[in-house]
C-alpha cells in the first residue's frame, strides 16, 4: 500500500489529521511530493514514520513552453485588450483551490485599472464562482476559459499567476508559471516555500484572505520593476 501526501497538514483540519493518524500505519510507503509536505506530516501526523520517502513535483519547462509555442494564443482570441493586466490561473474549479477567494480579492481591484481575471480550468465550482462573479459585479471581467487539454498557450497571455488554494503541497501549475517567468502570487502558511522565495520570485500570503491577496495583486501592479526582476 502507498500513499501519497500533497498537501500541507496544518491546513486540513483536526478531523482528517485525526483520521490520517490512525491510517498511517497501514501504508507500506507514505511518498511526499515536496519537503515541506514532508516536514508538514512529521510535525503534525507522527514523527517517527520511517516509511516516508520525498518524490518532489517536477515539470519539463523545455517541453512545456514548446506546447506553448505550437499552438499560440492571441488576447485578441479571448476579446481581452492588449494594454490590460491579465491576472491568471490554471486548476480545477473545486473547492480546495480556493477561488471564491481570488474572485473575491479581484472585485476589490479600482474600477480604472484596466484588467481581467483569466480562469483556466472547470470543476464542480463553476456555476457556483460565475454567480459569484455575478453578485459582486464582475462577470464581465472574468473570463472562465473551461478545460484544455493543453492550457499552456494561456500562461503567456498572463500579466502574473495566482494560486489561491485553501491547501496546496507543491503546484504543478505553480511550477509551470514559473517556467513562463512569471511573477506570482501564492497562498502558504509557512515562512518558507519550496519554491517561491517572497519578493524575490513571487509573493506568499496567508490562506484565506483576499484583502492580502489584492494587496499582493497591487503590488504586482503598482510595480512593474519588480516583476521584472522576479522574471
Amino acid at each position: 500500500v502507498i500513499s501519497d501526501l500533497h498537501g500541507n497538514r496544518a491546513d486540513e483540519g483536526w478531523l482528517r489529521n485525526a483520521i490520517e493518524r490512525q491510517t498511517t500505519k497501514l501504508s507500506t510507503k507514505l511518498v511526499a511530493i515536496s519537503d515541506s509536505v514532508a516536514q508538514s506530516y512529521l510535525h503534525t501526523i507522527t514523527s517517527t514514520a520511517k516509511n516516508l520517502n520525498i518524490i518532489k513535483n517536477g515539470i519539463n519547462p523545455e517541453a512545456t513552453r514548446g506546447m506553448a509555442q505550437a499552438t499560440p494564443l492571441k488576447r485578441t482570441d479571448l476579446g481581452l485588450p492588449e494594454n490590460a493586466f491579465i491576472i491568471g490561473s490554471v486548476g480545477r474549479l473545486e473547492p480546495i483551490k480556493g477561488y471564491d477567494l481570488l474572485i473575491k480579492a479581484f472585485a476589490l481591484m479600482r474600477t480604472d485599472i484596466p484588467c481581467y481575471l483569466l480562469l483556466v480550468g472547470s470543476g464542480s465550482q463553476e456555476h457556483i464562482l460565475i454567480a459569484l462573479a455575478k453578485k459582486l459585479g464582475i462577470v464581465d471581467r472574468v473570463i472562465f476559459a473551461g478545460h484544455h487539454s493543453n492550457p499552456y498557450p494561456f500562461y503567456p497571455i498572463f500579466d502574473c499567476f495566482v494560486l489561491s488554494s485553501k491547501s496546496e503541497g507543491l503546484s504543478i501549475a505553480l511550477l509551470e508559471a514559473i517556467s513562463f517567468r512569471l511573477p506570482v502570487v501564492t497562498t502558504h502558511s509557512e515562512e518558507d516555500h519550496d519554491v517561491i522565495q517572497h519578493e524575490t520570485n513571487g509573493l506568499l500570503v496567508e490562506p484565506n484572505n483576499a484583502q492580502k491577496m489584492h494587496a499582493a495583486i497591487m503590488t504586482l501592479y503598482e510595480n512593474r520593476s519588480l516583476i521584472a526582476t522576479m522574471q
